[in-house]
């Protein structure tokens, strides 16, 4: 009996062994062709299956040395309204077959709650490229100022299921950000872009938005300066040109009760609405390790508080906003956007 088991024990594992060998075989045996017809298939899958659509945020130019130090000494000519930075815009996309998909952007109210329809295809070569072919309000930002484009290159998935682009046209200091995450529930699709769109509109409509970024009682950066004011028809262009350009710049006095100006100290970025509130990019910091991007709307604020979080891939923790991570670690550092005209 043993022998005969032992016989056919073997018999089994050649088999298992032959039919895996096999598999490798035709594996190797397509085509280059066929392999990148094969990648193309499956990163279209990806995009398609995703049953609720996906929330693409997209910076076209972050520019992470602009207005980062909050202890550099800033005069009134480093802050006219030349000198500004760029945000970003939120949209939402269905990708379904036939390269066909839906999209709804927070450019305008109308186009936050209708959908647009459009082409896209994917390409191969050195990288994946998700190229968006018919008009769609992305192309609205491909210009020489706003420095957007229409085919994004695929670089990886992270742990939570995002998919993280490039773009071909950037430098070390002047960056797209560009993530595509897969909503969640039917109602994100249905009025995520409305919400988004409102949350920018409220922010932009403070009269004297300040911020204050602290860990407990003690207070990291505060700031103190005027946004709007009343009957100045120069503050007003720079507060339009902000709004236009989705960009932000919080000013404290350094010297706030010498009657000599000691000029401002500042921190600035874009940014852009979400369903939740604000998203930043490059985003607030007061040292190399914590920066405050993502702001909950809380009422007639924006709150971002930190937590720590791990990420798996990377094996490496990150601060992360609590609101979109309730689960991490608190670390006690707050970042809140206020309106001190109320």
């Amino acid at each position: 009996m043993y022998p005969m088991f032992r016989t056919l024990s073997l018999s089994l594992l050649l088999y298992a062994f032959l039919a895996v060998g096999c598999k490798q075989h035709n594996v190797f045996d397509q085509s280059p062709a066929e392999r990148m017809q094969h990648h193309i298939e499956n990163f279209r899958q990806t995009l398609v299956s995703a049953p609720h659509g996906w929330q693409l945020q997209y910076f076209p130019r972050v520019d992470s040395l602009l207005f980062r130090n909050p202890l550099t000494r800033l005069d009134w000519t480093d802050v006219t309204k030349d000198k500004y930075g760029y945000g970003g815009y939120l949209m939402l996309i269905k990708f379904v077959e036939g390269n066909r998909l839906e999209i709804k952007a927070d450019l305008t109210d109308r186009q936050a709650k209708n959908v647009t329809s459009a082409e896209y295809d994917i390409r191969l070569g050195s990288s994946l490229q998700l190229s968006f072919t018919t008009h769609a309000p992305l192309h609205e930002l491909v210009n020489r100022e706003f420095g957007g484009v229409s085919d994004f290159v695929y670089r990886y998935r992270d742990y939570w299921g995002n998919l993280i682009f490039t773009t071909g046209v950037s430098d070390d200091s002047n960056r797209p950000y560009i993530v595509l995450s897969p909503l969640k529930t039917a109602e994100e699709w249905k009025s995520g872009a409305e919400q988004a769109f409102e949350n920018r509109k409220f922010f932009e409509s403070m009269v004297h938005p300040q911020i204050r970024i602290r860990r407990g009682s003690r207070i990291f950066f505060q700031s103190d300066v005027p946004f709007k004011k009343p009957g100045d028809e120069q503050n007003k262009e720079k507060e339009l040109e902000r709004n236009r350009r989705r960009y932000h710049i919080f000013l404290s006095y350094r010297e706030k009760y010498d009657p000599i100006f000691k000029g401002y100290n500042g921190l600035g970025s874009g940014y852009t609405g979400t369903k939740e509130g604000l998203s930043f990019r490059p985003g607030f910091s007061y040292d190399d390790k914590t920066t405050f991007f993502d702001f909950e709307r809380k009422g007639d604020k924006f709150v971002a508080e930190l937590v720590s979080v791990y990420d798996p891939l990377f094996q490496r923790f990150y601060f992360q906003s609590k609101h979109l991570f309730p689960k991490g670690e608190t670390t006690s550092y707050i970042a809140e956007i206020i309106d001190t005209h109320k």
